[in-house]
């Protein structure tokens, strides 16, 4: 149970990170190019097989709402300047220590169950 609870962790460890490395490359992306490249490059992803019309339809769909927004965030990259890495990292680091805290937690209250189930057992 307890190797469990840690592997599940770990894989959300690791999830949590590819989020916060593709949210730095996004924002890098989104900071200095022009909406018509960021469109292109956008629809130029090409997921695996069954995914692929749902992204271009998505992308299309999602348009005018990234439109709306690149101005808000080209804003507050430009506010952010160099400080973007920090801050994503302090960001990550926040959320690997909920991971790890709430996997403790879960260790603890395994190992307390374990205990009381065998304690039941015997008497």
């Amino acid at each position: 149970m307890v190797i469990a609870i840690w592997l599940l962790a770990f894989l959300l460890l690791l999830l949590w990170s590819a989020f916060a490395w593709m949210t730095h490359a996004l924002l890098g992306m989104l900071a200095g190019a022009p909406w018509e490249q960021l469109l292109s490059q956008l629809k130029g992803i090409s997921p695996p097989e069954p995914f692929g019309a749902w992204w271009a339809f998505t992308v299309d769909l999602m348009a005018p709402v990234l439109q709306f927004s690149l101005p808000i965030l080209q804003g507050l990259l430009s506010f952010a300047g160099g400080a973007l890495p920090v801050i994503l990292i302090v960001i990550w680091a926040i959320g690997a220590l909920i991971l790890l805290a709430l996997a403790g937690v879960a260790t603890f209250a395994a190992i307390l169950w374990h205990k009381k189930r065998a304690i039941s057992k015997s008497s």
